[in-house]
């Protein structure tokens, strides 16, 4: 097994560091942040507006990809 490069490191090295802070980071913001029902609704709106984007992207994409 070839011995990890800088990139590897680096890589290992924040996932550990963010694995590590981020239970805390969630635990404070819970209590503080209330659920809000705008902030809901414009998720699933652009979550929709996405969804609608991906066909004709996929379509453009794959008709630009071959040759007629």
């Amino acid at each position: 097994m070839k011995p990890a490069g800088f990139a590897g490191k680096a890589i290992l090295y924040l996932f550990s560091v963010a694995f590590l802070c981020a239970p805390k980071a969630f635990a404070a913001g819970a209590a503080k942040l209330p659920v809000n029902s705008g902030d809901t609704a414009w998720l699933i709106v652009a979550t929709a507006m996405v969804f609608m984007m991906t066909i004709p992207g996929l379509a453009l994409f794959y008709g630009g990809a071959c040759q007629a």
